[in-house]
């Protein structure tokens, strides 16, 4: 008996999706997998740039950290998280208040925190690309599991992976907070500027207060004086 196939809905191959590259012989899935790895590549570079115009003070904005990563500033526009925190960052290097009278132990403890999530973004950049491999890596093996299986290392490269994806997630954690600390360092490290500039216009208007006084007192001597030799 022949099976009724009237409502079966038709499969899309992934040669149907790519036919340019499966008439030319080539491995449609190869070239998918090639586009992801290179757009990790970029997201990787990207996120090195951010880092690097950090730890040296040079300004953030797309055009910098294109530049510095060695990609089109499309390529930056295409990952929303990442042009997300360039611009972020882009935005609080203008309104951060001048650094002239600021608190030197507030600007060491900001300095410290700075220091340490540039590490911490660091260490995140490399766990990607240790994934990246990993991923590739366990691609191959089971594209090729049926002719050599080899089990073994299979679910050595899926372990391998989980726990990479672990120490990842934990170093998201770890971002995410020593970026809190750093907003929370930040607004202190504000509210301490604007007393120190509370305090010097207060001393300002002292000194001021302080040239009248003698002016006041200059001009009694003077006074005191001129009556002096009026009565001798």
């Amino acid at each position: 008996m022949t099976p009724d196939t009237t409502d079966a809905q038709p499969t899309t191959t992934t040669a149907q999706l790519y036919p340019q590259a499966a008439a030319s012989g080539r491995d449609p899935s190869r070239a998918i997998e090639t586009k992801k790895a290179q757009a990790t590549a970029n997201r990787d570079r990207i996120t090195t740039a951010i880092v690097a115009l950090q730890r040296q003070d040079q300004p953030v904005n797309v055009q910098s950290v294109a530049r510095a990563a060695g990609v089109h500033p499309a390529t930056l526009r295409r990952n929303p998280d990442l042009l997300a925190e360039v611009q972020r960052l882009r935005d609080a290097s203008w309104q951060q208040p001048p650094a002239r009278h600021a608190d030197p132990e507030a600007t060491a403890s900001s300095k410290a925190l700075k220091a340490r999530l540039l590490a911490s973004q660091q260490e995140g950049v490399e766990l990607r690309r240790q994934l990246t491999q990993l991923r590739r890596d366990a691609h191959q093996a089971l594209g090729t599991a049926s002719t050599h299986p080899d089990h073994g290392m299979v679910e050595e490269l899926q372990r391998e992976a989980a726990e990479l994806r672990v120490q990842l997630m934990d170093e998201r954690d770890t971002t995410r907070g020593l970026q809190e600390t750093g907003r929370d360092l930040a607004d202190e490290l504000t509210a301490t500027r604007e007393i120190a500039r509370g305090y010097l216009r207060d001393l300002d208007q002292a000194r001021a207060d302080l040239r009248a006084t003698r002016q006041e007192l200059m001009k009694l001597r003077t006074q005191i004086a001129t009556d002096c030799r009026r009565m001798s």
